[in-house]
């Protein structure tokens, strides 16, 4: 689970439900998602997904990505989301490449999230300061 304020990812033991580590990750972590045995994380503040080896808990990988908010596997990729307008991108879990970016509004969620998911051949943002979500016609991967 991302620790917004306390700018870390915590383990939590399913068993228990208590946490069993923190990972100090960044400023402001908010989404994750799990692909290619890594844990990625976007951070909003820093603008940057940080890739986590889950064994070793250590940050493997930063990429640089404004305003980073959501991440959702889709296939063997990752969609993420930026506050920043919002935007949404395919991002390669294996190599950290960023590609397809699109911006679909230009706007600033402050105080909200913009979420991702592709379903039904598309790939759909929210942005809910503008009270709008977003389809990208491209196929989903």
């Amino acid at each position: 689970m991302s620790v917004f304020a306390g700018n870390a990812v915590a383990e939590v033991d399913p068993q228990t439900g208590k946490v069993v580590a923190r990972v100090k990750v960044c400023a402001g972590p908010q989404g994750l998602a799990s692909a290619a045995g890594q844990l990625w994380v976007a951070c909003t503040t820093t603008g940057q997904l940080i890739d986590i080896d889950p064994r070793s808990r250590r940050i493997t990988r930063r990429v640089p990505y404004q305003a980073a908010d959501g991440v959702r596997a889709a296939g063997s990729s990752l969609l993420v989301t930026s506050d920043a307008g919002p935007a949404t991108a395919m991002l390669d879990p294996k190599t950290g490449a960023l590609s397809d970016q699109v911006r679909v509004s230009n706007g600033f969620i402050a105080d909200a999230n913009a979420d991702v998911v592709a379903a039904g051949g598309s790939v759909w943002v929210s942005s809910p300061d503008e009270g709008a979500v977003y389809r990208i016609d491209r196929a989903a991967p």
